[in-house]
């Protein structure tokens, strides 16, 4: 009788706390009953009905029996329930709150995030504290269980939290592109720090609002999200600024060392150590960035090409695979030939309505300012297949002293006679991979892949008066422009993956 009597009590609780924790969030709207409080009445209320909860169980002082194990364990999933419940409707306020901006909004953080972001703190140490409390109380349920039960919530409720956390640089990032933007706009001859004025203004107002946070590891993990949010934009300054001034690459540096030591030294106790800051990619990215700027754009296409050709991943996106036999042979007359003969591709994209593609390929050796003589070559089209057997020999005249630079690009294009033809994908070789005077055509088999808009492209296609760089933007731009639509288009296709190498050898073969 005593069981069931418990039974019932736990179902009225069950119910009570429900009701309870619905009306609270709902009447309260999350506000602070107080300037001074950093947490509000709702969390406060709910702390004290799970205490008065625990305190009542540990005054009946049921008896050690069987029967009354699984009813104190369903007592704690119940307690931990509602306090993820209780969560759970805490960040479905805050989103409903204004948790977004545009370019032309400012997105700032207030008080309620805050309020809610250590309401969530509070219970998540109330829903570990319980583990303590309750451990005395075990009777016949044991420890194992009931910490299972509570490390459980725990990880859900920290989920809860990131869920709304994470984001907030995101969220500011269009105010920091704004402020940062000024960059490109002020006079060489204004300073870092005045240019920069409203940035800091911004910041400052927003970390000293999230300085309150009560969960100091949250607080300082949004901090460095957002120095990582200010480094990218400063990195899209140098990319989106062609040829700029020296004294512009110096206040973009300048602005780098004035955000480092207002982030490391004037944010109080949320200062964040150099190391850390140091450590994100995006400060690595900026000052890369600005040394490829600085650099002369014959050596950036040089640099470009041997980048993508040694970034090329053992799997392919998916586009399929091109089958071909290279060699090169050196001359007495200090040039080269580079004879490919094209075998085919294979599991390629269909691009055409058919469920086809009319592939052919392209050869080229880049860069084109080093081989000027080495002129596009191109295969003949083969209709509505997506494994095109082309068997072509192809030859390419190559000064021996720049093989060191060169690489054989690749490029496979679906036919279209009506618009402009559809880039499927791209593969690539460097020419010093290739044997030298060898009496066999060694056979490679190639995976295609879809390029990614590099730094180096995008510093180069701001290089509008640089006819060399325009030259190149030219070639590069049907590739390096198309890796977003390509992936929409093929779908589920770009998931699978061809698991062949992008230039392994599968023998000699004459």
């Amino acid at each position: 009788h005593f069981s069931e009597l418990l039974k019932k009590w736990t179902h009225i609780v069950q119910n009570k706390l429900n009701s309870h924790s619905e009306k609270l969030i709902i009447m309260e709207k999350i506000q602070s009953d107080s300037t001074i409080e950093e947490s509000s009445l709702s969390a406060r209320e709910i702390m004290r009905g799970v205490k008065n909860i625990i305190k009542c169980w540990s005054d009946i002082n049921a008896p050690i029996c069987s029967q009354n194990g699984p009813i104190f364990e369903n007592l704690v999933a119940m307690l931990c329930a509602h306090l993820h419940s209780y969560t759970s409707q805490l960040k479905s306020l805050v989103v409903e709150m204004r948790y977004h901006a545009t370019y032309d909004t400012q997105f700032d953080i207030q008080d309620e995030m805050l309020i809610a972001f250590n309401n969530m703190h509070l219970l998540r140490q109330l829903n570990l504290a319980m583990e303590e409390e309750l451990r005395m109380k075990l009777w016949t349920c044991s420890y194992e269980k009931l910490q299972e039960i509570i490390q459980a919530n725990d990880l859900a409720l920290k989920q809860e939290e990131i869920a709304i956390t994470a984001g907030l640089a995101d969220k500011m990032e269009p105010s920091i592109e704004r402020f940062v933007f000024e960059l490109k706009k002020a006079n060489p001859d204004v300073s870092a720090s005045q240019v920069l004025g409203m940035l800091m203004d911004y910041l400052d107002s927003n970390i000293a609002l999230i300085s309150r946070m009560q969960d100091k590891g949250t607080l300082s993990n949004i901090v460095v999200n957002i120095w990582g949010k200010i480094c990218m934009k400063l990195k899209d300054v140098v990319e989106t600024k062609p040829e700029l001034e020296e004294e512009h690459y110096e206040r973009v540096g300048d602005s780098l060392k004035f955000l480092k030591h207002h982030f490391q030294n004037n944010l109080g106790e949320n200062g964040v150590p150099e190391e850390q800051l140091i450590a994100q990619p995006a400060f690595t990215q900026v000052l890369d960035t600005m040394d490829l700027q600085k650099m002369d754009t014959t050596e950036l296409i040089i640099r470009h090409y041997k980048e993508q050709s040694e970034e090329r991943g053992e799997r392919s996106t998916g586009a399929g695979v091109i089958d071909l036999k290279l060699s090169l042979k050196e001359r007495r007359d200090g040039k080269a030939i580079l004879f490919a003969k094209l075998l085919g591709a294979r599991e390629l994209i269909a691009l055409d309505t058919n469920g086809k593609s009319d592939p052919f390929i392209q050869l080229q050796v880049v860069p084109h300012h080093l081989f000027p003589d080495c002129e596009l070559k191109q295969s003949t089209v083969k209709k509505s297949t997506l494994e095109p057997i082309y068997n072509e020999m192809f030859e390419f005249i190559i000064p021996q002293d720049q093989i060191c630079n060169g690489v054989l690009v690749l490029t496979v294009f679906d036919y279209d006679f009506i618009s402009a033809n559809d880039f499927e994908g791209e593969a690539m070789v460097r020419l010093t991979d290739l044997p030298r005077n060898s009496e066999q055509h060694v056979k490679w088999t190639m995976a295609l892949h879809r390029p990614k808009q590099d730094s180096i492209y995008k510093i180069l296609a701001g290089r509008v008066n640089d006819k060399v760089a325009t030259k190149f933007v030219e070639i590069r731009r049907k590739a390096m422009e198309a890796e977003e639509f390509m992936l929409a288009e093929s779908g589920a296709s770009s998931t699978t993956g061809s698991k062949v190498s992008l230039a392994q050898r599968h023998g000699s073969e004459s």
